[in-house]
């Protein structure tokens, strides 16, 4: 498996008093380094050129964090394979995160509903969808942002709003969603 290592190496300094900050990969004891964005001063850097810069060590911390989920990717096949390779792969490795727009999706699947006949269920996703909108004040939201924090706040929000047209409020549309997310 290949590990990763934020490093500054004191020949590199250059002619502005700035070192240039890379991440050394390792793989069946071989090294190969990539260079990082960041240059930091002395100030930044410890008597044995160990980062101290806390911002600097949080966001070199990400970039490995990146590189771990890139080469994770590889599954077994990262065994087979040399520095080399796996330099190429991290360095041209495309974000390929999935995304998706649950506000779209949700309308999408109402209407596939309705089309089929299911114009009950269909009522009901669209009702769920329109209060998601307007407890969270757009039209667009990343599946990604729908968390276990999220889903609390809004079933806090639900509870929270008035009955419509002055009937006694129950608390079926909370129980819908505890019901959905959590099983």
């Amino acid at each position: 498996m290949a590990t990763f290592k934020a490093e500054v190496y004191a020949h590199h300094k250059r002619a502005d008093g700035t070192w240039n900050i890379k991440i050394r990969i390792t793989h069946q004891k071989n090294k190969k380094y990539v260079s990082t964005p960041f240059y930091i001063y002395k100030e930044d850097l410890t008597r044995n050129l160990k980062q101290k810069n806390q911002y600097y060590i949080d966001e070199c911390d990400k970039i490995i964090r990146r590189y771990r989920t890139i080469c994770d990717r590889l599954g077994e096949r990262i065994s087979k394979m040399n520095v080399e390779q796996i330099f190429d792969y991290i360095t041209n490795a495309q974000e390929d995160y999935f995304d998706i727009d649950i506000v779209k999706y949700g309308r999408d699947i109402a209407k596939s509903m309705h089309e089929s006949g299911h114009d009950g269920n269909a009522h009901t996703y669209v009702i769920a969808i329109n209060n998601l909108v307007k407890f969270v004040g757009r039209e667009k939201i990343s599946i990604r942002e729908i968390t276990v924090s999220f889903i609390k706040a809004w079933i806090k929000w639900i509870q929270e709003q008035p009955a419509p047209n002055k009937k006694e409020k129950g608390n079926r549309s909370q129980s819908w969603l505890y019901n959905v997310w959590y099983g």
